[in-house]
């Protein structure tokens, strides 16, 4: 077995995928962003000191001495914004609501004191490299460096100056372990054939909160806004405006699950629901108390897909 040695330069692009409480992917509407337009991704670790146990003996010489080894309580993240994308920030804490114009789009977004609860975001990094051979490949067409941090939460603006200069944005959040991220949603390695685009190769364990590698896979396009990112099989999430009360919507599932399997509604705002599969298909009715951008999902057997619903009364 040969090693690569690689040596990454310059940042490329981010992608940030929406991720539920337990660090799992979420599907369908607006669940993924891609940007370049950052300045910087800071990674610091959080050292936590082992204990150091210590005794001496009645001559008060050291008879026991054992160091704990230290450890990695969690990564903090920094990442700084040079282009405002209102959605990717939404996506960043979902506790921040979208902020919305009289056509409904997204103008910018509106913070919260409320943190994000353990849901969060994934974060993939693409570098420019040198000193690796994997242009040596004829099959390779580019390569990269990748980082991926599967489970990020409490993305909070740090702070904002206003000046005689360009205005930065800077989020920051915490790497979490235990993420069900697995092998991930998106094709960003060569399989086994050296060539085709796959997901990761093995899943991401219970104790790795961070994955450093190269990869012959060229990242996606960057685009203003968020996007949808596809459920395996299919799965989706509808949200249904009621034409008589702008405030009450019907959140319809529908995919693949037997009969009586139950569905876990969330609307967005705090309240959640449940529902049971029929003829592949589940429904809900949810009327919100108060107006704004609201991210809805749905859970079946551990697959949850998304959809925003905008409820304020349109004049």
């Amino acid at each position: 077995m040969a090693t690569q040695c690689f040596t990454p330069v310059l940042g490329e692009r981010i992608r940030l995928t929406r991720v539920d409480g337990c660090g799992r992917p979420i599907y369908g509407a607006g669940a993924q962003a891609v940007s370049d337009g950052f300045i910087t991704v800071k990674y610091t670790a959080e050292i936590g000191e082992g204990e150091e146990i210590e005794q001496t003996n009645a001559q008060g010489q050291r008879c026991v001495y054992l160091k704990i080894p230290d450890y990695i309580k969690y990564i903090g993240v920094e990442i700084e914004f040079c282009r405002v994308d209102p959605g990717l920030i939404g996506l960043i804490n979902p506790a921040n609501a979208l902020e919305l114009d009289g056509k409904g789009d997204v103008v910018g977004w509106r913070e919260s004191v409320k943190p994000s609860d353990r849901a969060g975001f994934a974060l993939e990094v693409w570098t420019g490299l040198q000193g690796a051979n994997i242009c040596d490949d004829p099959n390779a067409t580019s390569a990269h460096g990748y980082i991926l941090t599967p489970w990020l939460t409490s993305g909070i603006m740090g702070d904002l100056e206003v000046g005689a200069s360009s205005v930065n944005f800077t989020f920051k959040g915490n790497a979490q372990a235990g993420s069900k991220w697995g092998i991930g949603p998106h094709k960003v390695v060569p399989g086994a054939d050296g060539v085709t685009p796959s997901p990761l190769l093995a899943p991401i364990g219970p104790d790795e909160v961070r994955l450093i590698r190269h990869t012959s896979i060229a990242p996606p396009n960057p685009q203003c806004g968020t996007f949808d990112l596809p459920a395996p099989g299919g799965a989706t999430l509808t949200a249904t405006v009621d034409p008589a009360d702008p405030m009450k919507y019907t959140f319809a599932w529908a995919g693949t699950a037997a009969d009586d399997t139950p569905v876990l509604f969330d609307f967005g705002d705090g309240q959640k629901g449940t529902g049971t599969v029929a003829a592949n298909k589940a429904s809900v009715e949810h009327t919100y108390a108060t107006a704004g951008s609201k991210t809805a999902t749905a859970t079946v057997e551990g697959l949850t897909v998304a959809v925003t619903a905008n409820p304020f009364p349109q004049s």
